[in-house]
């Protein structure tokens, strides 16, 4: 009777029959693994330190591993589960001081890398190995729930394209030690599982499948609305104290609007429309330099700022400073009307000023400062400048309610609202007589910003040119009756003035556009050159709700392009633009590296694949047959050369074990004497025999 003892020994031996012997596949495996922590580590899924730990640690348990396949490794067992016990105690330590569920992502991002680490020490079989393969997809899941990158899918299809060949590689051994070959080369297999059979195994198949998948998956349109659910944040780096007012990194301490030139005080790679005071005359020169990127199951504009005063081309804030409000989240005053929650997960790219930019109207504030200040006009600042690399979630109540609700609202206006939305400078005289005749007392506001908004579209265009911008005379008389053409700033800023001379509140908001969608991230990607300016208009009942009149007016500088909403247009589209952006000497590299992939390609295909001179013999095999079983039937029944068909054998089992294949001129040789031998007869009789068994 065997004892306990002898049984957990018994377990813990290795089956020599399941040992991966071959240094390829367990190569292949070690490349997926190595990539899979490399997208985690790029993505920023898991702890930097962490990765470049795992990394060498995995090589080096792989290469133990195979050197010790067939040792008795009990002592390494028993240390990977002590370290085991250790890596989830860690974890679930990590887990009880989390408060939010965002918290968890670090100690599950360590808890895999440990486990994967950890496995590498003890693989000798097979199914070890192809369980490491498929436990790399949970790696390559959790870097796509944080990936940001439109670069991001090409580092998962080498993925796939690793995993694949390595899981093909694993099989095509485990199938071989089935049939009972190992290194005999005359070795009687099983009926069916011969040498044959198993050499049909292609990897090609397997890219084939995994490349149609990809090709379908990215072909069909993807839908831009997801549901958000998590609200991450991050910590924010200490940038610029803004005590009081809006603090905005791109800019000059001095007033934009000082000089006689109105282009010379701000960095014109930073928008102007960001700060306490803004001149409407001012173009800035913005370009595709990413600011923020979004999680949004809805695009919306998202404001940071809003203004009330206008005078002399410059629009002002006087709303006093606020209270600090504090708390995780914080909580913000909501809006009138009927409204639903819009969350929105903001990452800074690029720092800006001290302000949240979110859909209107913010109502919860998820900031690692766990601080804000909500203004009376309605702009939300926290203490300092955002920085690169801070994470914030808000959660907006945006409007819902139905256009003909919003057109038949109507009520007095509050005095409160009055006081700060009716303020009007001094207009022409042509701007109040457009006014007068554009805003009906009679119709609701909603109805008179979209008449406003009807004429600035059949009456102005879009349009950037400042060549002939008389810079001494009022923008918005320029823009309404000279020039018909503007840019976001004094377009808007017009219908804020005709509505407010009618006796409609408007005030003047500036953030961004939603941005373009990446349909490979899922992200919202806002860009410099988004930067607006818009209207919000105060509806009875329903507070204030956006216009956006520079979207109503043609573009006279050039059609508008759309967004494409099919991933793989998306990704041709991108990545042509990353191929424009290369210098000559990134065009060298990547014309070496496609080199070397397709040198390693061309040889991995002659080392895995390469046809079997068998193959290429006039008479067929039959599906049963192993190669010694073809050779002794074209030796019997055809006469063929039996030591050349010995030569053509060992040349197979060459191919498909890795052995050293005879000489090249011998296997020519007996190529050629074996197909004299047979003859154009026995081929054609052969080949018509095959095809009826068929």
């Amino acid at each position: 009777m065997t004892t306990i003892r002898e049984r957990i020994a018994a377990a813990q031996r290795t089956d020599r029959a399941q040992v991966e012997d071959a240094v390829l596949p367990r190569a292949a495996t070690v490349a997926a693994v190595v990539v899979a922590l490399l997208a985690v580590g790029a993505t920023g899924a898991a702890p930097l330190g962490e990765v470049a730990l795992s990394i060498p640690l995995v090589i080096a348990g792989n290469v133990l591993s195979h050197r010790r396949r067939h040792a008795d490794n009990r002592w390494i067992k028993a240390a990977i589960a002590v370290v085991v016990l250790l890596v989830l105690a860690r974890f679930f330590t990590d887990v009880g001081q989390s408060q939010t569920i965002d918290d968890t992502r670090l100690p599950l991002a360590s808890l895999f890398l440990g486990v994967q680490t950890l496995h590498a020490f003890d693989l000798p079989r097979t199914r070890d190995l192809t369980f490491t393969v498929s436990a790399s997809m949970a790696l390559i899941a959790l870097a796509s729930a944080a990936a940001r990158s439109p670069l991001f899918p090409l580092l998962v299809g080498l993925w796939l394209l690793l995993a694949g060949v390595s899981l093909w590689l694993l099989r095509l051994g485990a199938n071989r030690r089935r049939g009972g070959e190992v290194l005999a080369p005359d070795h009687l297999v099983a009926p069916g599982v011969g040498l044959r059979s198993i050499g049909r195994t292609r990897p090609s198949s397997i890219v084939a499948v995994v490349a149609v998948t990809l090709v379908v998956f990215l072909a069909l349109p993807r839908s831009e609305v997801g549901q958000t659910v998590a609200l991450p944040f991050e910590q924010f780096r200490q940038g610029i104290p803004a005590p009081g007012g809006v603090t905005n990194p791109g800019l000059p301490v001095n007033d934009p609007g000082t000089s006689s030139d109105p282009n010379a005080n701000f960095d014109a790679t930073a928008y102007f429309g960001l700060a306490d005071t803004v001149d409407i005359r001012t173009v800035g020169q913005l370009g595709d330099q990413l600011v923020l990127r979004v999680r949004s199951s809805r695009p919306r504009l998202l404001r940071g700022m809003v203004f009330d005063t206008y005078e002399d081309n410059r629009w002002t804030r006087t709303a006093a400073v606020p209270e600090l409000r504090t708390g995780l989240p914080v909580r913000l005053d909501a809006e009138p009307g009927p409204r639903t929650d819009l969350t929105q997960i903001v990452e800074v790219v690029t720092p800006t000023p001290n302000l949240v930019f979110a859909a209107a109207a913010p109502l919860d504030l998820y900031h690692a400062g766990q601080s804000a200040q909500q203004w009376a006009d309605g702009t939300v600042t926290v203490a300092t400048t955002q920085e690169e690399g801070t994470i914030y979630s808000v959660i907006s109540s945006v409007p819902v309610a139905p256009e003909d609700a919003m057109r038949s609202a109507f009520g007095p206006v509050p005095d409160e609202i009055a006081a700060t939305w009716l303020q009007v400078p001094e207009l022409s005289d042509r701007t109040l007589a457009l006014s007068a005749e554009l805003v009906d007392p009679t119709r609701s506001n909603y109805e008179n910003a979209e008449s406003v908004m009807a004429w600035l579209a059949d009456n102005v265009a879009y349009s950037l040119d400042l060549s002939d911008h008389p810079p001494d005379q009022d923008a918005i008389d320029t823009l309404l009756f000279e020039r018909r053409l503007g840019w976001c700033e004094p377009i808007s800023s017009s219908m804020v003035m005709l509505l407010r001379a009618g006796g409609v509140p408007a005030r003047w908001a500036t953030g961004f556009m939603p941005g373009d969608f990446n349909v490979l991230s899922g992200y919202w990607e806002v860009r410099a050159h988004h930067a607006h300016a818009w209207v919000e208009v105060w509806i009875p009942e329903h507070g204030w709700i956006s216009f956006d009149p520079t979207g109503a007016v043609p573009n006279a500088d050039g059609p508008a392009t759309a967004s494409v909403s099919i991933p793989l247009l998306a990704l041709f589209d991108q990545l042509g633009g990353w191929l424009q952006s290369l210098s000559p000497v990134g065009w060298l590299v990547l014309a070496g590296v496609f080199a070397v992939l397709a040198g390693s390609g061309v040889q991995l295909r002659r080392r895995l694949v390469a046809a079997s001179p068998l193959d290429h013999l006039p008479i067929p095999w039959e599906p049963w047959e192993t190669p010694t079983d073809l050779a002794d039937r074209l030796a019997r029944d055809h006469g063929a050369d039996r030591a050349s068909l010995e030569v053509l054998v060992r040349t197979h089992h060459a191919h498909q074990l890795g052995a050293e294949p005879p000489d090249a001129d011998e296997v020519r040789a007996a190529h050629a004497a074996v197909r004299r031998s047979l003859g154009p007869r026995g081929n054609a009789e052969e080949l018509g025999r095959a095809g009826a068994h068929r």
